[in-house]
This record gives C-alpha cells, structure tokens and sequence, in this order.
C-alpha cells in the first residue's frame, strides 16, 4: 500500500528541504518545486488571459517601405496598423465604420490636404486599398504588408499589438511613429533589443545597434534619432538603457513582440520593468505643490 503521506527531509548538505512520498522513489526539491509553481502560473496567465489581437508586419516589405516612403507616410501607416479588423480583408475601421479620408485626417491629427497627399502617395505603392462605398472612398491595407488573424507567406513577421498601438500612439508625433515603423525588422527575436542581428537568439552573438547606427541603418540622420527616440521612450514604446556608457533599446513586449510564447518569464520581466518605469514617470511628473513635503 502507497502511503500518500508527504514527508520532509534535511539533505546531505544540511541547507536544502527535500519533499517527497514516504513509500516513492521520486523526491522533489524546493528549487523543482519552484519551477513547477512558475511553469503552472504562466500557464494559468495563458489560458486565462484575455485575447490580444495583433498584427503581422512582414520584415521584407517593412525594409522595403522604408527604402521607398518617406517617415512620414510610414507613421501615417503605423498609425493606421491598430484600425484594421480581424478576418476583414484589410479593411480599416473606425468606431465601427470603414475609413474615409475624413476619420484618418482625425487619427493623423493632420489637416485635409497633408492627409490627401499621404493618402495619395501609400496607395501609388500600393500599400493602401480603396473602394467606393456610397458617397464615400474608404481605405484599407494591402495584406500583403500587413495582414490580421491569418498570415499571407512565410516569413519572419513581427507582431504588433492593437491594444497599446492603439490608444497610445495618438500621443505620437507623425514622425517618431514613422522611426517606430522603421524598427519593426530590428529587434531581436529572443531578447526584443535592437540589434543588427535580429534572428540571433545566442545572447554572446549578438551585435547591439547603437542610435548612430540605427540612423545609419534606416536611412535618418542622427540628429532625428536622438530626438524621435526620447518620444518614444516618453510614451513607454521603448526604453533605451545605459550601461558602460553604452545605450541599449528594448522595444515594450506589449508594443511588439516576435514569439509565438506572449509570456515567457523574459517577457514578463520586460513588462514589469516598463511598468516599473511607467510609475517612475507619473511621480516625476506630479507638480511640486502636490508633493507630500
């Protein structure tokens, strides 16, 4: 008969508990024990989770876009990449209506005539679809730059989640949305920093991009770094670090990620680092006469 009993033992070294069923062979440590309560926490946060719609952006087509158009129609499409529907054709919708010019000069923040001429210019590549409805021409995104619930080819692809893009990229700047666009086939798979390498997962192998080598890479000066990347750093789309006078860039795993696995323990700390950094910024930012001294 098994006796189910759970016994407790001092091992060899007198430092580490080791659990285990009186009448089995097996034993489990506390450091097992541990692992199994973090795989089983993930897990619960996977199943659990709510749905994070997202999406594709193809790196060969976003190199190729970024060669071709100017920043400003990059953060124009940026901007656009959150209002496309799931399983819709690439359709952009808005408050539950497809796109006219009108409600993307509204998304843009930009006036009549800025946003025809975007507008204009995205579709002569052949990156924006339009169709008449009713009175109306209305917009969506050729899928095979950007598609939504399916992928069109194989390739790598980075994924862009709706939720952040969306609510958060209204504070953005047209241009530092068009630099965030220019990021998308740089960041590394494994580690979400940008890099020359990005599909290197050996951490030793890998090649940091420094900012001038970014704006060597993406075709800006430095000048349009330095000053893109504090906006973007502002509103928790990345953060940069500092370490022997070396600056890395991570991209916030909410904003973009790579792996199928949303919540590796990696990711995870990632989140809890911007967050971290996010309360930092609102303490900073209170007004002197609201300090509690």
């Amino acid at each position: 008969m098994v006796n189910n009993a759970i016994e407790r033992y001092t091992d060899d070294s007198g430092r580490d508990i080791v659990y285990g069923y009186a009448d089995e062979v097996s034993i489990q440590t506390n450091d097992t024990l541990e692992e199994w309560a973090e795989a089983k926490r993930l897990r619960e946060l996977r199943e659990s989770g709510p749905t994070r719609y997202y999406v594709n952006c193809y790196h060969d087509t976003a190199k190729l876009l970024s060669e071709t158009l100017k920043v400003t129609e990059l953060g124009a499409l940026m901007k656009l990449v959150p209002y496309l529907r799931i399983n819709s054709g690439g359709r952009l919708y808005h408050k539950g209506n497809r796109m006219t010019a009108a409600a993307i000069a509204g998304v843009l923040g930009k006036g009549k005539r800025t946003t025809d001429a975007i507008l204009s210019d995205l579709a002569a590549h052949g990156v924006l679809t339009t169709e008449r409805n009713g009175r109306y021409v209305v917009y969506g995104i050729n899928e095979h730059y950007h598609s939504i619930g399916k992928h069109v080819r194989k390739t790598y692809y980075t994924k862009v989640y709706q939720v952040k893009t969306r609510t958060d990229i209204a504070n953005l700047t047209i241009q530092a949305a068009g630099l965030l666009y220019k990021m998308i086939p740089y960041f590394n798979f494994e580690y979400c920093c940008l890099c020359v390498n990005p599909n290197e997962t050996d951490q030793e192998k890998l090649r940091y991009m420094s900012h001038i080598q970014l704006a060597q890479l993406i075709g800006v000066d430095r000048k349009f770094v330095d000053r893109y990347t504090k906006e973007l750093r502002k509103y928790g789309f990345i953060s940069s670090m500092l370490f022997y006078e070396a600056e890395l860039y991570v991209i916030n795993p909410d904003v973009m990620y790579r792996k199928r696995d949303e919540y590796t323990q990696y990711a995870e700390m990632l989140r809890g680092l911007f967050a971290m950094g996010e309360r930092c910024a609102d303490q900073v930012n209170v007004k002197r006469g609201d300090l509690p001294y």
